[in-house]
């Protein structure tokens, strides 16, 4: 995942604001096990929070970085609806 790639690289440079990367490491993550189907557990979707912390703390500074992390939590959001995502989506974002 592009998104969770990124943010390991904020990891390595970042220093003020580790724990806001961390913590968008971990929801990541989450996604990924999920997706891998290591778990399934839906009810933790409700807490992944890293889509407005893209929107709140990260888009002004880092938009690239943003939208990567928009594009993560608007996929976490379809499957914790369990909406397919659209084809149009699907080939602008992969």
């Amino acid at each position: 995942m592009v998104a969770l790639e990124a943010t390991e690289e904020k990891l390595k440079v970042c220093s003020g604001l580790r724990g806001m990367y961390e913590s968008i490491r971990n929801q990541l993550q989450f996604l990924v096990d999920y997706f891998e189907e290591k778990h399934d557990d839906l009810t933790r979707f409700n807490e992944l929070s890293f889509g407005i912390i893209a929107v709140r703390e990260i888009e002004d500074s880092d938009p690239e970085y943003a939208k990567l992390l928009k594009v993560a939590f608007y996929v976490a959001s379809q499957t914790k609806s369990r909406k397919a995502l659209s084809q149009e989506f699907i080939n602008e974002h992969t």
